[in-house]
C-alpha cells in the first residue's frame, strides 16, 4: 500500500469529528425488546402473530469494541490504521442505541476513506519465497513449472496449466492456502485475490485466474488491474472464461475462450479459438 500519510489524516479527521457519549444518556441507552406469539397447538396452521414489547435495555459494552468490530468486519487492514485510543471510546454503550447506529456509520466512514486514499505498490524489495508443497506420486509433472508436479486442479485448469507449460516461460500453480495474494481495495466477500497461476516473462508478473463466467462480473470489478513500481508496470491480471463473451454479464456462446484484460482503464475482452492462443493473448 501507498499513500498511507493522507489515509492517517483522513481517518484522523472523521475519528476526531465523531461526537463524544456520556454514559446513561438518552443516546447511549438501547430498548430490548421481548417477543411473543400465542400457538393453539391444535391449529399450528394459524398461529397468531408475534406480540412485541419493549422490557428493559440492551447489555453495555465499551464504544471503543463496538467501533473495532464493525470495522475490521468490513477491513482488518483498515483497523490496523486506525488510533482507537481516545478516551471517548472509553465509554459504554448498549446495543441498539444511537451511539452503536453511529459506530456502523463510522466504521463505513473510516473503511471507505482507507479504499479511496490506498494504492497497490510493487516492492521488489520484499520478494515473495514459496514454500514445500505436498503432492501424489502420480499427479501431473510439467517441464516449466516452478515446481516438477502440480495436483488438484480441475479439468478446465488442468488444460490451461498444460498449454502454459507449452509455451515454454517459467509458470507456478498458486495455491489458495500459503500461496502469493493480492490485497483487495474495495469492500466483498474476499479481502485477497489469489491468482491460479503465476507467469514470469520479461521483467513481468502475469496473475492468471481461470473463471468461470457466472463469477466474472465481480471478479473483473475487483481484480482486473494492473500494478506498478515508481510509475512503471510490473505485475498485470488476466483472466481466461470458456466460450465467447463480449460484455459483462453476458451469457457465454459455446467455442474458444475469452481473455480479460484491462485496457485504457475498461475491462476488455479477446476471444480466441484454443487455450495455446489463450495463452499467448495472456502473456502480451
Amino acid at each position: 500500500m501507498s499513500k498511507a500519510k493522507p489515509v492517517v489524516a483522513q481517518t484522523g479527521t472523521i475519528i476526531g469529528d465523531f461526537p463524544v457519549f456520556q454514559e446513561g444518556d438518552v443516546n447511549t441507552v438501547g430498548e430490548a425488546y421481548v417477543g411473543s406469539q400465542l400457538v393453539n397447538l391444535n391449529e399450528l396452521d394459524g398461529a397468531g402473530a408475534v406480540s412485541w414489547k419493549v422490557e428493559g435495555h440492551t447489555n453495555p459494552v465499551r464504544l471503543r469494541w463496538l467501533v473495532s468490530t464493525a470495522i475490521k468486519a468490513r477491513s482488518s487492514r483498515a483497523l490496523a490504521i486506525v488510533d482507537l485510543k481516545d478516551q471517548k471510546f472509553d465509554v459504554r454503550v448498549q446495543i441498539a442505541s444511537k451511539a452503536d447506529k453511529l459506530a456502523d456509520k463510522f466504521a463505513q466512514e473510516v473503511v471507505e476513506a482507507f479504499y479511496n486514499l490506498s494504492d497497490l505498490a510493487y516492492e521488489s524489495v520484499k520478494p515473495f519465497k514459496f514454500g514445500a508443497m505436498r503432492v501424489p506420486k502420480n499427479a501431473p509433472a510439467f517441464s516449466n513449472g516452478l515446481y516438477e508436479r502440480y495436483s488438484g486442479m480441475n479439468k478446465f485448469e488442468l488444460a490451461f496449466a498444460q498449454a502454459l507449460d507449452s509455451s515454454g516461460e517459467l509458470w507456478h500453480r498458486n495455491p489458495s492456502a500459503g500461496g502469493f495474494y493480492i490485497p483487495l481495495l474495495s469492500e466483498g466477500d474476499t479481502s485477497s485475490f489469489f491468482p491460479d497461476f503465476l507467469v514470469w516473462k520479461k521483467g513481468l508478473v502475469y496473475c492468471l485466474d481461470t473463471k468461470g463466467s457466472h463469477l466474472l462480473s465481480d471478479a473483473v470489478a475487483r481484480k482486473l488491474f494492473d500494478i506498478k513500481e515508481d510509475n512503471k508496470t510490473k505485475a498485470l491480471v488476466r483472466f481466461i472464461t470458456e466460450g465467447r463473451q463480449t460484455a459483462l454479464r453476458e451469457k457465454p456462446t459455446k467455442g474458444g475462450y475469452t481473455v480479460w484484460k484491462m485496457k485504457a482503464g475498461s475491462p476488455t475482452a479477446v476471444h480466441v479459438a484454443d487455450l495455446t492462443k489463450a495463452v499467448v493473448e495472456c502473456l502480451k
